[in-house]
This record gives structure tokens, sequence and C-alpha cells, in this order.
């Protein structure tokens, strides 16, 4: 059995959001879930390499202007069609930290409630 590593929970969400890599290119991401210390994104993107630099811009519904949040990549998995990512990010403001967390917080209550 695989020992967790994480120190924090991690909420499972499926929203979009804009992603900016080392060389300047940026290009639409979906992001698979989130936590206080990183999130993970879906990526087309495959001239990465573990601890680049990442910036993202998270599309949280209902919000005219998406956070921004920074961090670099810790880990990488490659599909055929797409790149999954693991991001650790660097030091969030409590406003974004907020945010994030109560949004990741809703959709996991949401699907909670109608799991049962």
């Amino acid at each position: 059995m695989r020992k967790e590593r994480r120190k924090y929970f991690r909420f499972d969400c499926s929203c979009f959001g804009e992603a900016r890599f080392q060389n300047s290119s940026v290009e639409k991401v979906s992001i698979k879930n989130l936590s206080v210390q990183g999130l993970k994104i879906v990526s087309g993107h495959q001239c990465i390499s573990i601890g680049d630099p990442v910036e993202v811009r998270i599309d949280i519904p209902g919000r005219q202007i998406p956070p921004l949040v920074s961090g670099q990549i810790r880990w990488i998995h490659e599909e055929p069609e797409s790149t999954e990512l693991g991001i650790q990010l660097n030091e969030l403001n409590n406003d974004t930290r907020r945010e994030l967390m109560d949004y990741g917080f809703s959709v996991w209550r949401d699907r909670m409630q109608h799991s049962h």
C-alpha cells in the first residue's frame, strides 16, 4: 500500500484555466484538483520538465477576474493526447487561498450531497 505524502486534502474539481509555461507559451488547461499547496492540471504541452515554473489563472465559476497562482512542476504523467502536471504552489495570499479552498469545498460538498 502506498503511503499518502500530501499534508492537505485535495478537492477534486473540474474547472478550466489558462497556464503560462517557462517558454512564455500560454494554453487552456483543465484543472482536476486543488489544495492549499498544489493543483493537478491537464495540458497538451509536451516540452516541459520537473522544476519548471508555471502560472495558472483559474476560472472559478461566478468570478469575473480569475485568480492567478504560480508554482513549479513537481511531477509529469504523459499520455498520448495530453499531459497531467502536478503543480506545487508558491506562497498564496490569504484572499486567494480562501477563495480557492471555498471553491474546492463547495464542489466537494455538492458532490457529497448528490452521492447520497
